[in-house]
Protein backbone atom coordinates (compact mmCIF):
# COMPACT_ATOMS: atom_id res chain seq x y z
CA UNK A 1 0.00 0.00 0.00
CA UNK A 2 1.10 3.49 -0.67
CA UNK A 3 1.37 6.23 1.92
CA UNK A 4 -1.50 8.08 0.32
CA UNK A 5 -3.80 5.08 0.75
CA UNK A 6 -2.91 4.77 4.45
CA UNK A 7 -3.46 8.48 5.27
CA UNK A 8 -6.74 8.83 3.45
CA UNK A 9 -8.12 11.01 0.73
CA UNK A 10 -8.21 14.23 2.88
CA UNK A 11 -4.44 14.36 3.03
CA UNK A 12 -4.07 13.89 -0.68
CA UNK A 13 -6.29 16.92 -1.33
CA UNK A 14 -4.07 19.07 0.93
CA UNK A 15 -0.95 17.91 -0.81
CA UNK A 16 -2.45 18.78 -4.18
CA UNK A 17 -3.31 22.27 -2.91
CA UNK A 18 0.22 22.71 -1.64
CA UNK A 19 1.65 21.77 -4.98
CA UNK A 20 -0.40 24.44 -6.78
CA UNK A 21 0.63 27.19 -4.31
CA UNK A 22 4.04 28.60 -4.91
CA UNK A 23 6.33 29.63 -2.09
CA UNK A 24 7.40 33.26 -1.92
CA UNK A 25 11.00 34.30 -2.12
CA UNK A 26 12.61 36.40 0.60
CA UNK A 27 12.55 39.47 -1.64
CA UNK A 28 8.81 39.07 -2.26
CA UNK A 29 8.15 38.63 1.48
CA UNK A 30 10.20 41.76 2.23
CA UNK A 31 8.23 43.72 -0.37
CA UNK A 32 4.92 42.70 1.24
CA UNK A 33 6.33 43.51 4.69
CA UNK A 34 7.34 47.01 3.58
CA UNK A 35 3.85 47.65 2.24
CA UNK A 36 2.22 46.56 5.53
CA UNK A 37 4.68 48.18 7.93
CA UNK A 38 4.62 51.73 9.26
CA UNK A 39 7.37 54.04 8.12
CA UNK A 40 8.14 57.39 9.71
CA UNK A 41 8.48 60.63 7.68
CA UNK A 42 12.18 59.86 7.17
CA UNK A 43 11.34 56.51 5.59
CA UNK A 44 12.61 54.36 8.46
CA UNK A 45 10.76 51.05 8.70
CA UNK A 46 9.74 49.86 12.17
CA UNK A 47 9.92 46.19 13.05
CA UNK A 48 7.67 44.20 15.35
CA UNK A 49 7.42 45.68 18.82
CA UNK A 50 9.02 48.95 17.79
CA UNK A 51 5.98 50.69 16.37
CA UNK A 52 5.52 53.77 18.55
CA UNK A 53 2.22 55.20 19.67
CA UNK A 54 1.66 58.22 17.52
CA UNK A 55 -0.59 61.07 18.63
CA UNK A 56 -1.34 64.05 16.45
CA UNK A 57 -0.88 67.17 18.57
CA UNK A 58 -1.52 70.27 16.54
CA UNK A 59 0.65 70.14 13.42
CA UNK A 60 3.21 67.63 14.63
CA UNK A 61 3.15 64.00 15.66
CA UNK A 62 4.48 63.05 19.08
CA UNK A 63 6.04 59.69 19.71
CA UNK A 64 5.55 58.27 23.19
CA UNK A 65 7.48 55.08 22.61
CA UNK A 66 10.86 56.74 22.74
CA UNK A 67 11.90 58.90 25.68
CA UNK A 68 15.23 60.46 26.40
CA UNK A 69 17.32 59.38 29.36
CA UNK A 70 16.93 62.71 31.23
CA UNK A 71 13.13 62.45 30.95
CA UNK A 72 13.18 58.92 32.29
CA UNK A 73 15.49 59.84 35.16
CA UNK A 74 13.24 62.82 35.96
CA UNK A 75 10.20 60.53 36.12
CA UNK A 76 12.15 58.06 38.23
CA UNK A 77 13.16 60.85 40.63
CA UNK A 78 9.53 61.93 40.91
CA UNK A 79 8.54 58.34 41.62
CA UNK A 80 11.20 58.02 44.35
CA UNK A 81 10.14 61.34 45.89
CA UNK A 82 6.50 60.23 45.94
CA UNK A 83 7.52 56.94 47.55
CA UNK A 84 9.50 58.83 50.23
CA UNK A 85 6.45 61.00 50.95
CA UNK A 86 4.23 57.93 51.21
CA UNK A 87 6.71 56.26 53.59
CA UNK A 88 6.88 59.41 55.75
CA UNK A 89 3.09 59.62 55.85
CA UNK A 90 2.83 55.96 56.85
CA UNK A 91 5.36 56.52 59.65
CA UNK A 92 3.40 59.57 60.86
CA UNK A 93 0.14 57.60 60.76
CA UNK A 94 1.63 54.73 62.75
CA UNK A 95 3.02 57.21 65.32
CA UNK A 96 -0.41 58.82 65.70
CA UNK A 97 -2.07 55.42 65.96
CA UNK A 98 0.31 54.49 68.78
CA UNK A 99 -0.40 57.79 70.59
CA UNK A 100 -4.13 57.22 70.19
CA UNK A 101 -3.83 53.69 71.55
CA UNK A 102 -1.85 54.87 74.60
CA UNK A 103 -4.32 57.70 75.28
CA UNK A 104 -7.20 55.24 75.04
CA UNK A 105 -5.45 52.93 77.53
CA UNK A 106 -4.99 55.84 79.98
CA UNK A 107 -8.65 56.84 79.69
CA UNK A 108 -9.67 53.25 80.29
CA UNK A 109 -7.46 53.04 83.40
CA UNK A 110 -8.83 56.33 84.73
CA UNK A 111 -12.42 55.12 84.19
CA UNK A 112 -11.68 51.95 86.13
CA UNK A 113 -10.09 53.97 88.95
CA UNK A 114 -13.04 56.37 89.08
CA UNK A 115 -15.56 53.49 89.21
CA UNK A 116 -13.57 51.89 92.03
CA UNK A 117 -13.46 55.14 94.00
CA UNK A 118 -17.20 55.75 93.49
CA UNK A 119 -17.99 52.23 94.70
CA UNK A 120 -15.62 52.32 97.69
CA UNK A 121 -16.20 55.87 99.00
CA UNK A 122 -19.76 57.32 99.20
CA UNK A 123 -18.43 60.91 99.52
CA UNK A 124 -16.66 60.65 96.15
CA UNK A 125 -19.80 59.15 94.60
CA UNK A 126 -21.89 62.04 95.98
CA UNK A 127 -19.36 64.63 94.75
CA UNK A 128 -19.19 63.10 91.27
CA UNK A 129 -23.00 62.96 91.12
CA UNK A 130 -23.18 66.70 91.91
CA UNK A 131 -20.54 67.45 89.27
CA UNK A 132 -22.53 65.52 86.65
CA UNK A 133 -25.71 67.44 87.58
CA UNK A 134 -23.94 70.81 87.31
CA UNK A 135 -22.48 69.95 83.90
CA UNK A 136 -25.88 68.87 82.61
CA UNK A 137 -27.87 71.94 83.82
CA UNK A 138 -26.52 75.30 82.57
CA UNK A 139 -28.98 77.37 84.69
CA UNK A 140 -27.33 76.27 87.95
CA UNK A 141 -23.92 77.27 86.61
CA UNK A 142 -25.18 80.76 85.79
CA UNK A 143 -26.72 81.18 89.26
CA UNK A 144 -23.55 80.14 91.04
CA UNK A 145 -21.51 82.57 88.93
CA UNK A 146 -23.82 85.45 89.93
CA UNK A 147 -23.59 84.57 93.65
CA UNK A 148 -19.80 85.01 93.70
CA UNK A 149 -18.07 88.15 94.90
CA UNK A 150 -16.42 90.22 92.13
CA UNK A 151 -12.81 89.51 93.21
CA UNK A 152 -13.26 85.99 94.55
CA UNK A 153 -11.41 82.92 93.33
CA UNK A 154 -12.84 79.44 92.81
CA UNK A 155 -11.21 78.35 96.09
CA UNK A 156 -13.00 81.00 98.16
CA UNK A 157 -16.04 79.94 100.15
CA UNK A 158 -19.36 80.84 98.51
CA UNK A 159 -21.02 84.02 99.72
CA UNK A 160 -23.82 83.57 102.24
CA UNK A 161 -27.02 85.58 102.08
Amino acid sequence: MSEEDLQGSGISENSSQRSTQRTLTIEEKNKIFRKCTYTDPKGIIFGLGELPLMVVSGKRKESFASSTVPELSHFQDQLHEAQRKIDAQEAENSRRDEEHRKAHEKISEMSKLLRYLKNSDPLIAEYMGKQDEQENSPTEVQETAQDKKPNSTPLDAPATA
